[in-house]
């Protein structure tokens, strides 16, 4: 009796502190709990121009599945969103310039967070080309420099992949999935199952989620405040680096030298230049280096 007794009691206790709960409090905690179990999916949305089948329910959860997971790691987030204002106009320029639709900007964000990042399967870069893709599109890599660490050309060189995916796939959505599985890989998948469409395709879990990891980028970068994060435009990004260009057409024995030089240091030259792999350059295989210098 006595123990039944002190359970009502409890209850009674509870009851009357959760009553005192402000209402703004209460508000904001469904407003919050709904933002983190229901993230903002627009009614309509696309990739490169190519119509996003959002009333199938596989899509709409998949592409849910992934902004939640970009909702919970809202650091990576964030940082994607600060190195927007540095790298964000840069690539997108080249895109353009290369007639490859923006969209594939997003792509860059999915694969890397547009940053020089490395993976245990050795892909590398802000595109993650493995070595011998990298070759094949045109980048170098020996034991004195690794070009799919430079932002600018392996974008040229991503641009290269995307459009000869395009003219074997005939549309940019099958395009950006094959960057993930491969050109060969992925047209197999469309012989075996007789579907053209990637959102009819049985495919494997990382390429399957792919799509919808660069949709979610897309949605969350352009619509930021329905995610609790600041406008593009707000946020304190990561400023583009007063730098210039120099042309090299020689050997650089020492870039320690090299540096001082210039009136820099060794780390400058390798935070500009971080495809350059050692202290030492032979002879530019194409005729000269471009290296970044600080602007002082």
């Amino acid at each position: 009796m006595k123990l039944r007794l002190e359970i009502l009691l409890y209850f009674i206790a509870v009851m009357i502190i959760t009553s005192y709960i402000p209402n703004n409090d209460k508000n904001c905690y469904e407003e919050n709990k709904t933002q983190d179990e229901i993230p903002y999916i627009p009614e309509k949305i696309s990739f490169a121009g190519e119509t996003v089948p959002l009333e199938r329910w596989d899509v709409f959860e998949y592409l849910d599945k992934q902004l939640l997971i970009r909702m919970e790691d809202r650091v990576t987030t964030l940082l994607v969103m600060k190195r927007h204002k540095r790298w964000g106009n840069k690539i997108k320029a080249i895109l353009r310039e290369q007639n490859i639709p923006e969209d594939f900007y997003y792509l860059m964000l999915a694969e890397s967070a547009s940053r020089n990042a490395y993976s245990y399967r050795g892909a590398v870069g802000f595109w993650q080309f493995i070595p011998s893709t990298a070759k094949m599109y045109g980048l170098i890599i020996n034991k004195y420099i690794d070009e799919r660490l430079d932002p600018i050309k392996s974008t040229y060189a991503a641009c290269k992949y995307f459009k000869k995916a395009y003219k074997t796939f005939g549309d940019w959505t099958n395009t950006a999935a094959s960057y993930n599985m491969g050109i060969a890989g992925l047209r197999r998948k469309i012989f075996e199952q007789k579907e053209t469409s990637f959102y009819n395709l049985y495919l494997n879990t990382e390429t399957a989620n792919y799509i919808y990891r660069i949709l979610a980028y897309k949605i969350i970068l352009q619509n930021p405040q329905k995610y609790n994060l600041p406008p593009l435009e707000k946020i304190k990004g990561y400023e583009e680096i007063p730098s210039y260009y120099i042309k090299i057409t020689t050997e650089i024995p020492d870039l320690v030298e090299f540096a001082k030089k210039y009136n820099t240091s060794y780390k400058m030259i390798k935070l500009l230049n971080p495809w350059i792999m050692t202290k030492y350059l032979p002879t530019p295989p194409r005729g000269y280096y471009n290296i970044l210098l600080p602007r002082n």
